[in-house]
């Protein structure tokens, strides 16, 4: 009885084993290898998955059947060691397909040991996990392309519940520039930039701390001292129990973002503050203005804003052709500076110096105008009153120019102009003046001009008679020679012929009265020589007077003349005409101060003739004297000849002797006339180079008055 029951107990455990064995081959992929991996059999489910026969796989080893590149891992190479240790070994495994597919298993390789211990053979358990498997490692490669494009372009840390540093990636070294090793177990603060305010890292943890995600932008600093912007995403990883365990730092490197955002902050607010800033979308209304704008044309924001810019413009212009293509350059984003006209809310004009520029996005269209302009107002109404002044002014000098210097320019303001217009009143009130002293000294210059006419026409008259008594003279005193000559002839004949003396005595007597009388006639024309001769001295001496009064004017006219040329350089282009009338009446003045020292030089030669014909004058009138003494013995020893022929002889000697030194004299002074005849041309050259330079100097005065009638003062 005992016995049939344990036999049944037996068939029943047998049962279920059967039936346990058959469920895993319905569930699983069965496969029994050798201790070396040689395949001996596997079941349908395994043969079925993989597309094989049994006869093709038995006897081959079951590598034959993995992913070569799964086959040769260390996962797989670990796994069967330690089967052949004889320890049990789990994991996933990539298979091949008969046609090459790829199937994944979740395998369990069992060792199977014999009575004596030693591996009998290897069963391999496995499950189809091809589906599951194929999304697990697509999330797999998701998560790693991510965590690689994290590592790429964020900042990675993790920190314990302190703030310590627990793991970093390899971005955080890269920016930081610390170390691995002295970034790891430091605090977080060692990246810290003084700049960061201590309250936002109180509200860091603050957030963090109560299981929440932070966010914002935070300076740092680099181990160099070098500072660096994160825009930082830190979150608590929580536990079971809804707490943090540590934290997670996301970081992405915005430096250049931030200080260029910083510094177009800086720009648009440093335009904000010193000009008036407009936006307008494609219709031309308004999307924001700054106050400088508002101010500038009158209105509140809420005036403007979203209203039509066709309200700051003149009506006439914003319904123009002009403006709509102004617009519609624009928007093909073509940007446009001048100077604007614009209407304030109170109807004032108002100048504006400014741009209008399309702002474009990363495609290069338009989305929006600003506007961006300074007030030019005031500068415009200073031009434009420069630009009337300045008219003012060229019409001004145009007709200074013309010679009216009766005007005078009306000067406002302290400013350039206003300098300039007393300049330009100065200058007339100079030209006025030159000009009334030009024709002053030319007026008195022609009166001059008329005496030194006057008196040279008198010198020449003077000059003519001398030059006639001279040859008079000249004439006398060649008859007196042949006079005497022929004395000397009939003294000579006396002694020889006493008696003829005698006989002829009355006549002797006639003739010694004739020569005395012609002596006498001698003397008076010498002396009338000498008379004209002074006379002639007198008259050089009044032409010295007066060229030197000449001379004194030409200086003054050279003067004038200088003074003009300044005045006219000052004038600038008005004072050109005016400094070629200058310039003349300078070189004329020159030429006249020229002419009247070369006067002087003749007149000085002519004084020191005339005082060595004076000289002379007086020279020969002594030997007329003495001529007629002569004379008059011979008439005595005439009357005395009849009573004694002795003293007739010796007295015809003295009369020969005499005659002689009588022919001697006259030699003498007909030589002394030649003199005075040659110092007479001269003086008559004199004159009438005298009279050139004074015609000269009268043309050069009615050139003068003729250039400065052109003024009316």
């Amino acid at each position: 009885m005992k016995q049939k029951v344990g036999v049944k107990a037996a068939d029943d455990a047998m049962a279920d084993s059967q039936r346990l064995i058959g469920a895993l081959h319905r569930s699983h992929c069965i496969a029994e290898f050798d201790p070396t991996g040689i395949i001996m059999t596997a079941n349908d489910n395994f043969l079925g998955l993989l597309g094989y026969a049994l006869e093709e796989i038995r006897g081959k080893h079951y590598r034959n059947l993995l992913d070569p590149a799964y086959a040769a891992g260390v996962e797989h190479e670990k796994l069967w060691v330690a089967v052949q240790q004889g320890t049990d070994a789990a994991g996933d495994s990539k298979w091949l397909t008969r046609k090459g597919g790829e199937v994944w298993l979740q395998t369990s390789f069992n060792p199977i040991h014999d009575d004596d211990g030693e591996p009998a053979k290897v069963l391999l358990l496995a499950r189809d996990i091809t589906e599951g498997k194929l999304v697990q490692l697509a999330k797999e490669t998701e998560y790693r392309t991510l965590n690689q494009i994290v590592n790429m372009t964020s900042i990675v840390s993790h920190a314990d519940l302190k703030g310590h540093i627990i793991d970093i990636n390899e971005k955080f070294v890269q920016v930081s520039k610390y170390s691995r090793e002295e970034l790891i177990g430091s605090p977080h603060n060692i990246t810290r930039h003084p700049d960061m305010p201590k309250a936002t890292f109180k509200q860091v943890w603050n957030t963090i701390g109560h299981g929440k995600i932070f966010r914002g932008v935070i300076k740092n600093c680099a181990k160099d001292g070098t500072p660096y912007y994160v825009d930082a995403v830190i979150a608590p990883i929580l536990g079971g129990n809804g707490k943090p365990e540590k934290y997670i730092g996301v970081r992405y490197d915005i430096t250049e973002q931030e200080i260029e955002r910083q510094n177009l902050k800086g720009i648009l607010s440093a335009i904000n503050d010193t000009c008036a800033y407009l936006e307008l979308d494609h219709d031309a209304n308004v999307l924001a203005a700054n106050q400088i704008f508002l101010d500038l044309l009158g209105y509140r924001s809420d005036e403007v804003i979203r209203r039509n810019h066709r309200m700051f413009i003149d009506s006439d212009y914003a319904n123009s052709a002009e403006c709509q293509q102004f617009w519609t350059d624009l928007r093909n984003g073509h940007s446009k500076s001048e100077v604007f006209l614009r209407i304030s809310k109170s109807g004032e004009e108002k100048w504006l110096q400014g741009t209008y520029a399309p702002v474009k996005d990363e495609m290069g269209r338009v989305v929006k105008i600003i506007k961006i302009a300074t007030d030019i107002t005031r500068q415009i109404r200073i031009d434009h009153d420069y630009k009337n002044r300045v008219k003012v002014y060229s019409e001004f000098i145009g007709k200074v120019a013309k010679g009216d210097l009766r005007q005078r320019v009306a000067v406002d303001g302290g400013n350039e102009l206003g300098v300039i217009g007393e300049n330009l009143n100065v200058m007339v009130e100079s030209l006025s003046g030159i000009a009334n002293q030009i024709g002053e000294t030319s007026g008195t210059l022609s009166v001059a001009l008329n005496q030194i006419r006057g008196t040279v026409n008198t010198q020449a008259a003077g000059a003519a008679q001398q030059a006639t008594a001279v040859n008079e003279i000249t004439v006398a005193l060649e008859e007196i020679r042949a006079a005497s000559a022929e004395n000397l002839v009939k003294a000579k004949q006396l002694g020889e012929v006493a008696e003829r003396v005698r006989r002829e005595g009355n006549l002797g007597e006639q003739t010694l009265e004739q020569a005395v009388s012609g002596m006498e006639v001698i003397r008076e024309r010498v002396e009338n020589i000498a008379q004209t001769i002074l006379a002639l001295s007198e008259q050089t001496q009044q032409i010295g007077e007066i060229t030197e009064v000449v001379s004194s004017i030409a200086q003054q006219s050279k003067m004038l003349a200088l003074n003009a040329s300044i005045e006219a350089a000052k004038a600038g282009e008005a004072g050109k005409g005016f400094a070629v009338v200058a310039a003349e009446v300078k070189e004329l003045a020159i030429q006249s101060q020229q002419s009247t020292a070369q006067v002087q030089k003749i007149l000085q030669d002519i004084r020191r003739a005339t005082d060595r014909a004076v000289m002379a004058a007086e020279e020969g009138n002594k030997r007329v004297d003495a001529g007629v003494i002569l004379v008059e013995k011979s008439g005595e020893m005439m009357r005395q000849l009849s009573a004694v022929i002795e003293e007739a002889l010796s007295a015809s000697r003295q009369i020969v002797t005499a005659v002689q030194q009588e022919v001697l004299g006259i030699d003498q002074t007909t030589i002394a006339m030649s003199e005075i005849n040659k110092i007479t041309a001269q003086f008559v050259t004199s004159v009438q180079q005298t009279q050139t330079s004074a015609k000269d100097m009268s043309e050069v005065a009615s050139r003068l008055k003729d250039s400065i009638s052109i003024y009316k003062l």
